[in-house]
């Protein structure tokens, strides 16, 4: 096809895809209707900017595809496609359907500009396709994830490969629809309308204030869009750009409504300071709508793409503490009067472990450090950030549902939609589905329709359904937080933790042996630091972790605490210090000794370890 009719919009800067744009090239024909239109963006109504791979008129439809130039071997688990190629593993979700939302957002616009223009022709359907270009693909892919995917056409007298070809079977096909069929009119419409639409370059870079974005979403939600982005003159500095998109044309309430949510995210989160739960920097105007700026680990993926690659190599005790890890950043968030309300894989990220000298990246991908991330739907009391008017606006509101994403709701309670929910309650289910997620590596449901089905007939979730390794304990913590009916539910975030409590010491590791050092930060019940022998896990705090614990050689109970980096270090001695100066004072609690392992300090347990 000459270039009359396949239109460049944005040379590709990659080699791979400038390859597979020319295979199809090559294959398409000079006569009407067949056109093309590769590499722009457009703006949907919602405000989202899309990026389009290649937009293919032929006789048989419009065609709208999503090019990945994968090597090695591709397959799935569920909606989930895994890319191995022996050098790293990829987890990402079904492209084909990002491109059927394109196509059909691109279609409205399209018609909309038919319809103002008073053109005779209509606009057919727009079908979403996935191109995997490289023939060298190993594509193991379940057969119904299959569905439009197509790979490249084999050269003459090459055998047929295992997928479809992109022009036997998808572009050069006969018209089978005729509601989709482009005639030579609507084709010749066609460049006029995408002009009209607006369809413009891809754009490298885009900016939020000091920080260039990434073209490509990290993540996409209904009315969001998370980029990363690097500062622009501080190359090793990277952030999380979300911006919550202003709809064209869109209704004050609405409008209103997306503009909360950006508020409420970002008030939500001002003040908090916990390792498990994401930071955010501030709130920047943009032309798409309020951005807010996440400090980020670019290493950093979604939960539930990390279980998918990693979940089947976890063992027993590493699940428990992601498990922990997210009940107690939810207890400290509650002990701030901040609820999140809508907890979901998608919504929590997951980075390495530190990695230990000597030792491959894929071992400290086995210690994984969780972030709980998506606080759009979050409430928080007034006195918790100062008492200030905006404060009162963070309130439970009736409209979360439009801000939430559809793969989330496998994962919310039930009771989410009714007036006014108890927002403890509703974290207590969150944190439920998501140990259901952790303790079987199966998501609790497909949908929301199958998780409410799951509820009714079961009673709560039972991990141990899905795979036999659950103990009683984890069973009894999963199904007594997911109870449907909120009264039956655990009441609080700390009777989830008490649970926690008797499933770790079920599975609790041997002590170690005498010559091997203990990390203070990840002691286990039983484990001997220096003079103190672990007895429970109190929680973790902004700067520490704090156990209580037996003095091997007193006998007394008292509490260790333990800086969770360097940095923190500085706090905890400086803390010590203090309470050294005052051990005279009744009313204050006595230091009874400093540790040299990581920042420790023991403090006497006089109000008997209740907290």
């Amino acid at each position: 096809m000459q270039d009359g009719r396949w239109t460049t919009i944005t040379p590709s800067q990659f080699d791979h895809e400038r390859a597979a744009l020319e295979h199809i090239r090559r294959l398409l024909p000079d006569a009407e209707p067949y056109r093309a239109w590769s590499n722009f963006t457009f703006t949907a109504d919602t405000g989202h900017v899309y990026e389009i791979d290649l937009l293919v008129a032929t006789r048989a439809g419009l065609y709208l595809i999503e090019i990945k130039s994968l090597h090695g071997r591709l397959t799935n688990s569920g909606p989930n496609w895994i890319a191995d190629n022996d050098r790293s593993v990829r987890t990402f979700d079904n492209p084909l359907h990002l491109a059927d939302l394109k196509a059909k957002r691109l279609r409205s616009l399209l018609e909309r500009q038919a319809a103002k223009q008073r053109l005779k022709v209509r606009v057919p359907f727009i079908q979403g396709a996935v191109f995997l270009s490289a023939p060298d693909l190993q594509v193991r892919l379940d057969e119904h994830q299959l569905h439009w995917v197509y790979g490249p056409e084999p050269h003459p007298g090459q055998p047929a490969g295992a997928l479809p070809g992109i022009w036997s079977e998808l572009l050069g096909a006969l018209p089978r629809d005729e509601r989709r069929q482009v005639t030579p009119e609507v084709s010749r419409a066609l460049p006029k309308l995408l002009r009209e639409v607006g369809i413009a370059r891809s754009r490298r870079h885009e900016q939020v204030g000091s920080w260039q974005l990434e073209a490509k979403p990290f993540d996409v939600g209904p009315t969001w869009q998370d980029h990363l982005a690097q500062h622009a003159q501080f190359a090793h500095e990277h952030r999380r750009i979300r911006i919550y998109l202003l709809e064209r044309n869109s209704a004050r309430a609405e409008r209103a409504s997306i503009e909360q949510a950006a508020r409420r995210e970002m008030i939500a989160l001002h003040g908090i300071s916990h390792p498990a739960i994401v930071q955010v920097d501030t709130m920047e105007p943009h032309e798409g709508g309020p951005a807010l700026i996440f400090r980020h680990d670019p290493r950093a993926v979604r939960l539930d793409h990390f279980m998918v690659q990693y979940g089947e190599r976890l063992d027993v005790g590493t699940r428990i503490g992601m498990v922990r890890q997210l009940v107690e950043a939810i207890g400290y968030a509650h002990g701030r009067r901040l609820y999140h309300r809508s907890l979901s894989a998608r919504g929590v990220l997951v980075t390495p472990g530190q990695r230990q000298r000597g030792e491959p990246e894929e071992a400290a991908w086995l210690r994984p450090q969780l972030q709980i991330s998506d606080w759009q739907a979050a409430t928080r009391g007034p006195d918790s950030v100062g008492g200030s008017a905006d404060a009162l606006r963070i309130s439970p509101s009736s409209r979360l549902g439009p801000h939430l994403e559809r793969s989330a709701e496998a994962y919310l309670a039930p009771e989410l939609s009714a007036p006014a929910p108890d927002p403890v309650a509703l974290d207590v289910f969150g944190l439920g589905t998501l140990a259901y997620l952790l303790l079987s590596g199966q998501p609790p449901a497909a949908s929301r329709a199958e998780l409410l089905a799951r509820l009714a007939r079961e009673d709560g979730l039972r991990p141990s359904s899905s795979v036999d390794s659950v103990s009683k304990f984890m069973d009894e913590l999963v199904q007594a937080a997911t109870a449907p009916i909120p009264a039956r539910r655990l009441a609080t975030v700390a009777e989830l933790l008490e649970m926690l409590q008797l499933v770790e010491e079920e599975f609790t590791a041997p002590p170690a042996v005498a010559e091997e050092k203990i990390d203070a930060l990840e002691a286990k019940i039983g484990d001997t630091v220096l003079d103190w022998q672990i007895r429970k896990k109190l929680g973790t705090g902004s700067t520490s972790r704090a156990f209580l614990a037996q003095n091997t050689r007193t006998g007394a109970l008292e509490v260790l605490k333990v800086a969770l980096s360097d940095e923190k270090a500085a706090r905890l001695t400086h803390e010590a210090q203090v309470l050294r100066g005052l051990h005279k004072d009744s009313r204050v609690i006595r230091l009874a000794r400093e540790g040299a392992d990581r920042g420790t300090a023991a403090l006497d347990d006089r109000a008997g370890a209740r907290g």
